[in-house]
């Protein structure tokens, strides 16, 4: 089941699983992320799981965030699991990259081929 994380304009959806290497990795909503963890994203290697920070009334989180976040912790899996440590560690350069992935899912319109 995905999950919408709604916006004024539209919901960007987000798998609830994703596959990755050999590895089938779980996305979830944490209400307490935030104050726990103090951050919006964060993975869990031992229960592959990536948790991504829910916007409460406690804690309003701007929806381009929470995407932004799961973009950045999908992009660190990634250079892991690639093996590129070097790169996985810097940090400037997965916010940087991730935040050029959300904005290209953000602002997708319409379908290729129609």
């Amino acid at each position: 089941m995905p999950i919408y994380i709604e916006s004024s304009d539209r919901p960007f959806i987000i798998p609830a699983q994703i596959k990755m290497g050999h590895k089938t990795l779980t996305v979830r909503l944490d209400e307490y992320l935030t104050f726990t963890e103090n951050c919006i994203g964060k993975v869990n290697h031992r229960t592959n799981t990536i948790h991504i920070q829910k916007s409460t009334e406690a804690w309003p989180i701007p929806f381009e965030n929470q995407v932004d976040s799961y973009f950045h912790e999908v992009l660190h899996i990634a250079l892991e699991r690639a093996e590129y440590n070097e790169l996985n560690e810097d940090e400037d350069f997965v916010n940087r990259i991730s935040g050029f992935l959300a904005q290209a899912a953000l602002s997708s319109e319409g379908e290729a081929g129609k």
